[in-house]
């Protein structure tokens, strides 16, 4: 429950006060001030100071604008009290020092803490769960916050009419208007070249039988030789066997032994080459083989891949000592990309409506879809706009679970059967084992 909003600097607002139950933000000029209707006084921005001391990221990168400097250069913090499980708690944050926050269960007694920190405390705080662990990177606070924080009711409505139109009455003929117009508005400003170069990352599971024959007949070789210098070294599985062999490769005593016996084995493992899957079974899937995903419907083949490593691993939704071939994917040619991240940063009062529902739009391609292929739809139908009617080359957009990491989808890039035309290829592939994953989780009913 939310108590009081205020800032110690006593100059921004005077404090807010919040009831018990149903709080309801009302726009209303003071008394003496011609009424010029209720925009920009300061319904949208109080919302935002809750969310930015809630640790959202479009909150930041609002009050990061350049119209927000005054509150920067004057040095002002907001504090948030609120009440949760019958405990009290304080959160304050000056404007401008993202990654530092204050947090603790007195005004006058709050610890400072780093972002990734408080994130895992909060998540305790509002999710709790058993264990005190969270699954891959701290995700699991910013997709559920992002679940209860709701606004921008009228380009929700938008967005889930024509999601239902597109789901139960009109699949290919829509009125595509509205999403059509703000596409057009933004097309250029969000837009950007992937220049050549650019490594991105794609990620899949790998069973030892899928190995090429090569990286078999080094494991094999280097188990071989273990086993003679390490005779109670166990190998219980494929996954165990590569991680124990790292380990003992990395033993000074066993490389030393190594390098007598055979010096272009050590030389070999460490170069870059294709350890998990070849370039075609690392690319994009054939159209035959091609599920539904985010942004292709079933048959349409997309290529999937992040920005890094961790962040393609972390979107595969791997289980524990799992081994999976990640590939290193090299642009070389420019492709044109629809940037879903820059949306939240883009500011224009006169476009207010325009920009909610973009917003909107972007939400839907970061948030997980547990339900079923129908529940891509909206997002197919509007990659396939962007491609077609756009001619943009694929999107970039939040992961929904790495709360740091960036996706990128291109389009079709893979099907071009002139070689000299294709705009990216795949350098190498590497082998990595999932340490450990925890499932959190807490019973939410019965209370």
């Amino acid at each position: 429950m939310l108590i009081k909003l205020y800032s110690e600097t006593d100059l921004l607002f005077k404090p807010v006060i919040f009831k018990q139950g149903l709080n309801i933000v009302l726009g209303k000029y003071s008394t003496g001030k011609k009424p010029q209707g209720i925009n920009g006084i300061g319904k949208s921005s109080l919302i935002r100071l809750i969310d930015y001391l809630l640790l959202s990221n479009s909150a930041e990168q609002i009050f990061e604008q350049e119209r927000y400097n005054f509150l920067r250069k004057e040095k002002h913090n907001i504090i948030l009290e609120f009440k949760q499980n019958d405990t009290t708690y304080f959160i304050k944050r000056f404007l401008g020092k993202n990654d530092t926050i204050y947090f603790g269960n007195s005004q006058n007694n709050m610890e400072q803490y780093k972002k990734t920190d408080i994130k895992e405390i909060l998540t305790n705080v509002f999710f709790p769960f058993q264990n005190n662990e969270s699954f891959i990177d701290k995700g699991r606070y910013g997709i559920l916050m992002d679940f209860f924080i709701k606004d921008d009711l009228a380009a929700s409505k938008i967005l889930n009419n024509f999601d239902k139109e597109i789901s139960h009455n009109n699949r290919y003929f829509p009125d595509n208007s509205q999403i059509n117009n703000v596409i057009k508005l933004f097309a250029d400003t969000v837009s950007f070249l992937l220049p050549e170069e650019t490594i991105i990352y794609r990620a899949r599971p790998i069973s030892y039988l899928e190995l090429p024959q090569k990286t078999k007949d080094i494991l094999e070789k280097l188990k071989y030789l273990s086993g003679r210098f390490f005779p109670n070294m166990h190998y219980k599985d494929f996954s165990e066997s590569i991680k124990n062999l790292k380990d003992i490769i990395k033993n000074p005593e066993f490389k030393d032994i190594l390098n007598n016996i055979d010096p272009e084995l050590v030389n070999t493992i460490q170069k870059k080459d294709f350890w998990g899957y070849d370039d075609k079974k690392s690319d994009a899937p054939s159209c035959e083989l091609a599920t539904a995903g985010r942004a292709n419907p079933k048959g349409i083949s997309y290529l999937y891949a992040a920005e890094k490593a961790h962040t393609a691993i972390v979107e595969a939704r791997p289980i524990i000592g799992q081994v999976l071939s990640v590939s290193e994917i090299e642009i070389i040619k420019p492709l044109k990309i629809f940037d879903f991240c820059e949306v939240s940063k883009l500011t224009d009062d006169s476009k207010r409506e325009d920009l909610s529902l973009l917003n909107k739009i972007a939400e839907r391609f970061s948030t997980p879809n547990y339900v079923n292929e129908q529940g891509y739809l909206l997002t197919q139908y509007i990659a396939e706009m962007l491609k077609k009617e756009f001619s943009f080359n694929g999107i970039r957009f939040q992961s929904s679970l790495h709360d740091i990491g960036k996706n990128i989808v291109l389009f079709n890039e893979h099907n071009n059967s002139n070689e000299e035309q294709k705009k990216y290829k795949i350098n190498n592939s590497s082998l990595h084992i999932i340490k450990n994953i925890t499932v959190c989780e807490y019973r939410a009913i019965p209370i």
